[in-house]
């Protein structure tokens, strides 16, 4: 596997949380590797604390770590800090939050090009031609002066964040972003991993690395010059040029071929998780428990009388149906053992077999053995499968 010819890859943001039982730990590492910092009067990203270094780095964390679903301590290292600190010295603090059961929320893989001009226009021209694949959307964002000069070239693939499926990709004019080249000299794909695709990149990026640091007994820049085409296959696998048409029939379009050549590009597939009981209770507990509870205490009444005043007349209400995993798992947890007979009539036998994860779900709650052992296996045969663990 190699990177495309000319290319620089770098890792240009990284953000990732860790149990708040390291925050002292973290401020003594953070601070010897970045130096002082200044306390903040609020923070980000919904947490309530933080410090910000002077290279721009941000550390935040909550009071006590309660109310989250992934309560804990956040760190979000941005293009500065990480020339700072260098790729290996990016990787190492990932590698120390990883081995401490660190999840990483966001990162960002940037693969440069110079002296390589016209990526850009073949980009926009396949999107006019409807060649796109992979992410559905695009945006051409081209500022220009009053007299009609372009001062910037950027073309947005997909959705950022939350609203997409947590690849974004970005080809844009590095050169005109920063004045520090003319146009088409220094051109940029950047490809935005969130959510549980970006953890599934940063631990790839960590297990490789950690491989590669012992097959090459701990030469650094031997690991990261190995380490690069992988990072720039996980770029390029977001997206795809073809020709019109079936996907499994159609070409990829020329210039975009001829690019990759040489290429092995690696997809990011996230799977789709389906909501599990403790999933569903944190949810309920972070976004509807701080405000139930005001009300209660407002008015003088229960929790469970405030819910109910809420949540209205049930007959209004269409339930979701009885085979529905969280509803199992609820049923389950309290020793009504029906919603798995009905969970086993519903999937009539077919797919795949889950019933040892099924079985361990029962031990890890301390169901008792009698309960389940004479049920038949369960069969899972659709795409919101049932998941316990």
């Amino acid at each position: 596997m190699r990177a495309p010819d000319a290319a620089v890859v770098v890792v240009d943001t990284l953000r990732f949380t860790i149990g708040r039982e390291y925050l002292d730990v973290l401020t003594v590492k953070l601070a010897d590797l970045l130096g002082p910092s200044d306390e903040l009067v609020h923070g980000f990203h919904h947490y309530a604390n933080g410090r910000r270094f002077a290279c721009g780095a941000l550390q935040l964390w909550d009071a006590d770590g309660a109310g989250r679903e992934h309560a804990g301590v956040c760190v979000e290292l941005k293009g500065v800090t990480i020339e700072q600190l260098g790729q290996v010295g990016a990787w190492s603090l990932w590698a120390w939050a990883a081995r401490h059961g660190g999840r990483c929320t966001r990162i960002d893989v940037a693969v440069d090009f110079r002296g390589r001009p016209g990526l850009l226009d073949s980009v926009k021209r396949s999107c006019e031609r409807c060649q796109l694949r992979g992410l559905r959307r695009w945006n051409p964002i081209e500022p220009r002066t009053a007299a009609g000069e372009r001062i910037g070239y950027t073309i947005e693939l997909g959705r950022r964040g939350k609203d997409g499926s947590g690849k974004f990709l970005r080809f844009y004019d590095k050169g005109l972003q920063t004045g520090e080249a003319p146009a088409g000299a220094w051109e940029r794909c950047e490809a935005e991993f969130c959510g549980d695709a970006a953890n599934m990149v940063a631990q790839d990026w960590f297990e490789r690395c950690d491989d590669l640091l012992l097959e090459h007994d701990g030469d650094e820049r031997r690991m990261l010059a190995d380490v690069s085409p992988w990072l720039a296959a996980r770029v390029f696998g977001v997206v795809d040029f073809r020709q019109p048409g079936r996907l499994d029939r159609s070409k990829r379009v020329g210039w975009w071929a001829r690019f990759l050549s040489g290429v092995s590009v690696v997809p990011t597939i996230v799977k789709r998780q389906v909501a599990r009981l403790d999933g569903v209770r944190a949810h309920v507990k972070r976004s509807l428990g701080p405000m139930i509870v005001a009300m209660a205490d407002a008015s003088k009444q229960t929790v469970g009388q405030v819910f109910s005043e809420l949540l209205g007349d049930p007959a209004e209400i269409r339930p979701a149906p009885l085979t529905r995993p969280t509803v199992v798992q609820y049923a389950a947890s309290i020793g009504d053992l029906s919603a798995v007979d009905r969970y086993d009539r519903a999937c009539g036998g077919a797919g795949v077999d889950r019933w040892a994860s099924f079985l361990e779900w029962f031990k890890a709650r301390n169901v008792p053995p009698s309960l389940f052992e004479d049920l038949r296996p369960a069969k899972v045969y659709r795409r919101e499968a049932l998941v316990f663990g």
